[in-house]
């Protein structure tokens, strides 16, 4: 997985945008790294304020993310994804990146 950009949006949001690379010459099966809404437990942590900003969600209750149908990667596939998360306050300018099942993106700048 690559962290492609988190970036301060209109409506007090930040989008975060990611990569699935299956880089082996085999398909692979990542139905346990993305389910239909990857972004659905990922979060965004401000280490400034010690607060976590869990993914938008819209009037039905879905995830304001990507929607994923397919639980498999082929040789060399790239999926992007992305989802909407609450922006930190302006003057926070790193945040973490949580992504379920991958190590946490660290002091990540908000572009």
């Amino acid at each position: 997985m690559a962290l492609l950009d988190v970036r301060r949006t209109s409506g007090d949001t930040v989008t975060v945008k990611w990569q699935y690379r299956n880089t082996n010459s085999d398909k692979a099966n990542v139905r346990e790294i993305y389910s239909n809404y990857a972004a659905t437990d990922a979060y965004v942590l401000d280490p400034v304020n010690k607060k976590k900003y869990m993914v938008l969600r819209d009037a039905t209750n879905e995830p304001i993310a990507e929607k994923h149908d397919s639980s498999e990667l082929a040789p060399g596939q790239r999926i992007t994804s992305w989802a909407k998360f609450p922006a930190p306050p302006p003057d926070v300018t790193k945040v973490t990146v949580a992504i379920p099942h991958v190590a946490p993106f660290e002091d990540v700048t908000i572009r």
